[in-house]
């Protein structure tokens, strides 16, 4: 769930998974069945990312000391969620409004039989 838009290919269908085991980064093969729909929530996300910049304090959670060091990354698209929370939240740290990712329980939850979400 904490894909960031940088991290999938979508012209060499390849998955960078950050922090993996061991705590690695590695590079895997995107299917190809999934290259329409993430170019397709890729769209849905960047309209989101757009109307979250119109607050000019607005930023993501970027790694380390990146935002120090590139100010402007907690505004980039490359650095914004593939799958974003539905709401934002204001950080306690900056007090800034930012979005996190969506959090795995929302999925488990949506996947589940019982709770009348899709299995797929």
């Amino acid at each position: 769930m904490s894909l960031r838009v940088k991290d999938v290919d979508l012209t060499t269908w390849a998955v960078t998974v950050r922090s993996g085991k061991g705590d690695r980064d590695r590079i895997t093969v995107l299917p190809e069945r999934l290259v329409e729909p993430l170019e397709a929530q890729r769209r849905r996300i960047e309209r989101l990312w757009r109307e979250d910049l119109r607050d000019e304090s607005f930023g993501v959670e970027v790694p380390n000391a990146l935002a120090r060091k590139l100010p402007s990354s907690p505004r980039a698209l490359v650095w914004y969620w593939l799958f974003p929370a539905t709401r934002a939240y204001r950080d306690r740290r900056t007090g800034r409004p930012s979005r996190h990712h969506i959090h795995e329980s929302v999925v488990q939850k949506e996947g589940h039989p019982k709770s009348g979400g899709r299995v797929s």
